[in-house]
């Protein structure tokens, strides 16, 4: 065997240990996020309340808010806000509440005047809030048009737990409609 055969094959030897020290490396995180996030789901679920400002019927709007009624977390209310009663989204989403066991309300915040619409039927959810119930411990803030999993409540509100912990946020992962192959694959 030459001296670059030996070299090449010392060097594959090589980057076969890397390969394989990195397969195993990501499985044993893998494994230790599972159970880290699921012991925290367990562990922390204060009442929450879920505001949801809304404008128009977005894309796949009405299965796009069935999942925040649907949440698996124990005491927790959902209040979708809208600029008024003209909103095609009104009826859709008093039909919702109406079919829903879940505590939900639906309030019209009326025009903006001096900031975005969105921003105005957050401060208008939050001002329903301060009027009528105290024991909310958590305020959680979620787009219409984003369609999240059955644990996305509990998974967002779990670090919360951590008195170090003062906000946490989510990722959206945006998927193209129509898609085959590795994009499908995502949903």
């Amino acid at each position: 065997m030459t001296v670059l055969a030996t070299i090449i094959t010392l060097l594959s030897i090589l980057l076969l240990a890397q390969s394989l020290l990195a397969l195993v490396s990501g499985f044993n995180f893998a494994r230790y996020a599972r159970n880290h996030a699921n012991s925290r789901q367990r562990e922390y679920h204060p009442r929450a309340v879920v505001l949801v400002p809304c404008r128009g019927l977005d894309v796949e709007f009405e299965e796009n808010l069935l999942p925040l009624l649907h949440q698996d977390y124990g005491e927790y209310d959902i209040v979708f806000i809208i600029e008024d009663e003209s909103d095609p989204a009104h009826r859709v989403i008093s039909q919702m509440i109406e079919k829903s066991a879940r505590p939900a309300w639906l309030l019209v915040a009326g025009e903006a005047r001096d900031r975005g619409q969105k921003i105005h039927n957050l401060c208008a959810g939050i001002e329903m809030l301060n009027t009528m119930d105290r024991r909310t411990e958590v305020l959680v803030f979620a787009d219409a048009d984003a369609r999240p999993g059955r644990n996305w409540l509990a998974e967002l509100v779990a670090p919360l737990g951590d008195k170090r912990i003062g906000a946490t946020t989510g990722f959206r992962w945006f998927v193209p409609v129509g898609q085959s192959g590795p994009v499908a694959w995502l949903t």
